[in-house]
């Protein structure tokens, strides 16, 4: 994996606690970290529910990643502690049907420095 290099990696993480991510399963841990060294930009995938939750693995500081994306409802003082911390939260937002009747996936930025 070191011999890899990546436009983007997406990184799920079991628990997000204290500034670092967690996972319960040790075999992954290293590849994660190995991707999110090889990647430009690293991107966490984590539900809302994952924050303030502790696994027994250490995958990486939020600052390692050029943003968090997760489920909308995630806690205010969590969605502060990553603004004050300049790390963007994008808001992975539902399905939406659209005039045609398709689906597609709408996501919001709001980031850091955002109002």
């Amino acid at each position: 994996i070191s011999r890899l290099r990546a436009d983007i990696s997406l990184i799920s993480t079991a628990a997000v606690d204290l500034g670092s991510t967690f996972s319960r399963d040790q075999n992954v841990v290293r590849v994660k970290q190995m991707m999110i060294k090889s990647s430009a930009k690293s991107y966490l995938t984590v539900t809302k529910n994952k924050f303030r939750s502790s696994a027994l693995y250490y995958v990486a500081a939020l600052q390692d990643f050029d943003a968090v994306i997760t489920n909308p409802g995630l806690p205010e003082e969590i969605s502060v502690e990553l603004k004050d911390a300049s790390i963007p939260v994008l808001n992975a937002l539902p399905n939406a049907e659209t005039s045609d009747g398709s689906t597609k996936q709408q996501s919001e930025i709001v980031g850091a420095g955002e109002a």
